[in-house]
């Protein structure tokens, strides 16, 4: 916009004189020592120095508590910036303070679903709760079973060792615990928990005040070397956006022992799926009567259990396949990354985010290479990050229903030496249900890329692969019974293997 006036030619001579003494005063002056240690500076080996480049004022590096994003149902998430009114950007801005360091630097898009953000953020951070709440849930029904204050209203056949009998069955616990682990998650972003503060665009960067917004978007260098962790918001979207590839390209320059994690969003949504299939397998379990089970498909009621379990494992291999090979295609796609073609929501983001690229790695192009050759690099060596809570959630209606059954045994007076054979061989299964559904997720994103082209061969892999981890489950299914009933072998080879598999994954988990 041109603000001058119909008064310029009277305004030109002052301005005359204004640029002679400036000439006159530079001339007297030393020369500035900045301008030949510019060169210096590192470019494409480590192309940040913060302290020259990208350096901002204090007051910029402004943080909010991850658990309040998650207030309010996660509205923060649900609407972005450009949507705000300035009196909701004026609110969020003041839910942030001064930090000296952020915990983690969230990465994201968006053009993804803000609900599917709050979710994935909801099971990562407020599964702990869920399980307390899980674990006062079963304490409740079983102290209202024993006190007669809940009907039940189906019988437990039992055989163990030379022990048979019928016991009365109820289903409180496992509806109690599916409500009270929702209730958990919801809860948990107002319950007391360690502070975590966070790095989010929409909070740490002023939107309402164009010189603060500018200040704060140069000064993403700052808060990326300043971050313990970043996570990214994974979804197809993600590499193909401006914002997230200059985020990613910063922090794994400026901070490269820092810990980089993928968490795809879609994924939960095929979790939460899971999750209620789960609990609906157990509810069937539940219903389709004497809980003996074996390997041989005595009834038609036990051959369709087994065959319900593997379609259920085939359709969330192969999703699962799919997220993971979907992210990998992205991510090799960065070899051919233009800069230009990179989207963005706003042209104005544009056009500061080539700014802070420039001001902080010297050029576009500069730029262009990294993230074609080391981050691209990087980001194919680094496995997309799965909560425990995952696999851990989908076990947990198998074991209310477990939790059933010792409750039907000691509510109906069972054997001290049976209660306690069948509790420990309860307690073993379910952590073996759990490490074979977390077997999925690691098969899944080893053996992501089909053998051969085809939907035959892809569903064949898929199937392979479901076949496997039914197997291991019917190895465990087998070896409880067995061990519960005096098999000493069979015990002792049950140990080993939960020994192993426990080890074993959480030898993955510490890498």
């Amino acid at each position: 916009m041109d603000f001058r006036s119909c008064c310029q030619s009277d305004m030109d001579p002052a301005v005359e004189t204004i640029q002679a003494l400036d000439t006159d005063i530079r001339e007297e002056l030393p020369a500035e020592p900045e301008e030949p240690e510019l060169p210096e500076l590192p470019r494409v080996a480590s192309p940040w120095s913060f302290s020259r480049r990208c350096a901002v004022s204090e007051g910029i590096i402004r943080g909010i508590p991850l658990q309040a994003t998650l207030r309010g149902a996660g509205h923060l998430w649900r609407k972005p910036p450009c949507d705000m009114s300035t009196a909701e950007k004026i609110r969020v801005w003041n839910m942030t303070q001064d930090v000296k360091k952020f915990d983690v630097f969230f990465s994201h898009s968006w053009a993804t679903s803000g609900r599917l953000k709050y979710a994935a953020l909801l099971i990562d951070t407020g599964f702990g709760y869920s399980v307390l709440f899980w674990i006062a849930a079963e304490l409740l029904a079983a102290s209202l079973y024993l006190f007669d204050f809940l009907p039940m209203p189906r019988l437990l056949h039992v055989e163990i060792a030379q022990f048979s009998g019928d016991f009365p069955l109820g289903m409180w616990m496992m509806a109690f615990g599916a409500l009270a682990q929702f209730i958990g998650l919801i809860l948990s972003p107002y319950l007391p928990s360690k502070r975590r503060d966070c790095f989010v665009d929409f909070a740490s960067i002023n939107q309402f005040e164009p010189e603060l917004m500018h200040r704060g978007i140069l000064g993403l260098g700052d808060c990326l070397s300043l971050s313990t962790e970043l996570c990214i918001l994974w979804s197809p979207k993600v590499f193909t956006r401006l914002w997230c590839v200059f985020e990613l390209a910063a922090f794994r320059a400026a901070n490269p022992s820092g810990r980089l994690r993928l968490l795809p969003l879609h994924m939960i949504v095929e979790i939460g799926i899971t999750m209620i299939a789960a609990v609906l397998g157990s509810l069937a379990v539940w219903i389709s009567g004497p809980t003996r089970f074996t390997l041989e498909p005595t009834s038609v009621s036990e051959a369709a259990r087994w065959a319900a379990v593997l379609a259920l494992t085939w359709c969330f291999v192969s999703v699962l396949r799919r997220i993971s090979l979907q992210k990998r295609t992205f991510i090799e796609q960065l070899d051919s990354f233009d800069l230009d073609k990179a989207e963005s929501r706003m042209e104005r983001d544009k056009e500061l985010i080539y700014e802070a690229i420039t001001r902080c790695y010297g050029s576009l192009e500069q730029f262009t290479e990294y993230v074609r050759s080391d981050l691209r690099k990087d980001l194919l060596e680094n496995r997309a990050w799965i909560p425990l809570s995952c696999p851990l959630s989908l076990v947990m209606p198998f074991a209310a229903l477990r939790a059933e059954h010792v409750v039907a045994l000691w509510k109906g007076g069972a054997p001290v030496d049976m209660l306690g054979a069948y509790a420990a061989s309860s307690v073993a299964f379910t952590f073996w249900l759990g490490l074979c559904i977390y077997s999925i997720f690691y098969l899944t994103e080893v053996v992501r890329k089909p053998v051969r082209a085809g939907l035959f061969w892809n569903s064949l892999q898929s199937f392979v692969i479901s076949g496997l981890v039914v197997a291991l489950i019917a190895a465990g299914t087998f070896l409880e019974y067995s061990a519960r009933n005096g098999d000493q072998v069979a015990l002792v080879a049950w140990i080993l293997v939960l020994v192993v598999g426990l080890l074993s994954s959480l030898t993955r988990l510490r890498r």
